[in-house]
């Protein structure tokens, strides 16, 4: 797969677009803010997003998601049921606690698809594994394919997420990470915020 990270605010927030190479199909994981730095990178290769894909509830992540589906009708929103919410409340996204930081409103729109654990994600040749990661928030996940992790705000590169907003535990937390310090194999991790790492 072809990855490209894209850091639309002073957030800091990351983006991936994420190209299967033999079909050519797209995935646009955690779409921030749909402002014109994401708005340029998706238009020359809208008709081949094909999916949306939510690692979780928070505005940053989420708040590009009903801008790019109107640029991309066919893509589907993916997101676990757990935080499905978030797509049509801003309560839900945390975007009424911050909202003295984010450079646009909340446009609501719908999932397409509730994820579970364990559940694939087919983008062309490339498969992405669902793993639910709660902790940072009750629907957290990961998408792992091929050696990679797109981690949401889990763990980054030294530091795990917080977990003080809504739905937030660190119960869970240390149960996902118990669970994800058990995985077998080498992955290169993307996460939410700041530089890819290796676990």
């Amino acid at each position: 797969m072809k990855i490209e990270t894209i850091c639309v605010n002073d957030i800091a927030c990351n983006t991936y677009i994420v190209t299967d190479e033999k079909s050519g199909d797209v995935a646009i994981i955690d779409p921030a803010f749909f402002l014109d730095k994401l708005k340029n990178v998706v238009e020359p290769i809208k008709d081949r997003v094909k999916y949306i894909l939510l690692t979780h509830r928070h505005f940053d992540h989420i708040l590009g998601a009903a801008g790019i589906k109107k640029m991309c009708p066919n893509a589907k929103i993916a997101v676990h049921f757990l935080d499905a919410d978030c797509l049509i409340s801003k309560e839900e996204s945390a975007f009424n606690e911050f909202a003295h930081m984010i450079p646009h409103d909340q446009e609501y729109v719908n999932a397409d698809i509730l994820l579970s654990d364990g559940d694939e994600i087919r983008l062309g040749e490339t498969v992405f594994r669902v793993m639910h990661t709660p902790g940072h928030s009750a629907g957290s996940v990961m998408f792992i394919s091929d050696g990679i992790i797109f981690s949401g705000d889990t763990i980054f590169d030294g530091a795990i997420g917080r977990c003080d907003l809504k739905t937030g535990s660190m119960r869970e937390m240390r149960s996902s990470l118990r669970k994800i310090r058990s995985m077998d194999g080498e992955y290169t991790v993307y996460s939410g915020h700041g530089n890819s790492f290796s676990l």
